[in-house]
């Protein structure tokens, strides 16, 4: 596994969650709207099962043989993605800022090409964003896409993914990668992003890349396995989330800073 990530960027897909949990996890997400998390990629902040979920053995395990004995979670997420839409060959900003993985967990409705990835993108010293940028490319073109990337790398390939409701695939953080929902039903996903604590996380105030614009606030980290011995980040437990602290937290915090983004805009 980790020979395939360091050359293709991302790993084959792996087994997790049978149907019966899928259903328990996404009924447990469903009890608490978006609005009500701190921010996109929040929730483990203040639902407990996306904490344990985040913190499962084999997610945990495969996670470390990456990045080391020492592992924070930081992000998690729930996608759900509308039929026909298709979304557009990115980098998440907050990789690059500092590096991690990030695991694609399918949950419901996921056909083959779901996801889709650009082997050995880890590595070109551009990103999709910066191709729409500079380059005008079409960032929904797959075509246009995979033809930049191998003019940087000829080995580089367009993958749609195999993966199953209930696996989950790992990929370096600085991967393309894009998805599309090609079929009439709504499709469900998942997302958990982890890094080594000696990295300083912020949360990101847009998705602009380059010109990120990054709050103060640093998002709620949860160590899944190891030590913290840099001490740079907000660390919280399973007790912490879905307790009313975290949610006053949300309520003092977290929305006063929305409010004030949207009174006044960058």
């Amino acid at each position: 596994m980790l020979d395939k990530f360091l050359e293709d960027g991302y790993t084959e897909a792996i087994d997790l969650l049978n149907g019966d949990q899928i259903e328990q996890v996404l009924s447990a997400c469903a009890a608490l709207p978006e609005k009500f998390l701190p921010w996109l990629k929040g929730r483990h902040s203040v639902v407990p099962e996306m904490v344990d979920l985040g913190s499962h053995p084999v997610m945990v395990e495969a996670v470390s043989k990456l990045l080391g004995e020492d592992v924070l979670l930081w992000s998690s997420q729930i996608i759900y993605q509308k039929p026909q839409v298709t979304h557009r060959w990115h980098i998440d900003v907050e990789h690059s800022t500092w590096d991690g993985v990030t695991v694609w967990l399918a949950m419901q409705n996921v056909t083959e090409g779901s996801m889709k990835l650009i082997s050995k993108s880890q590595h070109l010293n551009i990103t999709p964003q910066e191709l729409g940028e500079k380059y005008f490319v079409d960032l929904t073109d797959d075509r246009q896409v995979q033809h930049e990337a191998q003019k940087r790398n000829s080995e580089c390939k367009l993958v749609h993914v195999k993966v199953k409701p209930g696996q989950f695939i790992i990929f370096d953080g600085r991967l393309w990668h894009g998805t599309q929902n090609s079929t009439p039903n709504t499709r469900s996903s998942m997302i958990f992003q982890y890094t080594r604590p000696s990295n300083k996380l912020f949360i990101p105030l847009d998705n602009n890349y380059p010109g990120t614009r990054w709050s103060h606030l640093q998002p709620d980290c949860v160590l899944v396995k190891g030590k913290d011995d840099f001490k740079l980040n907000k660390i919280i437990d399973r007790d912490y989330s879905g307790s009313w602290k975290s949610k006053a937290r949300v309520m003092m915090v977290h929305f006063p800073q929305k409010i004030l983004r949207k009174i006044i805009p960058a």
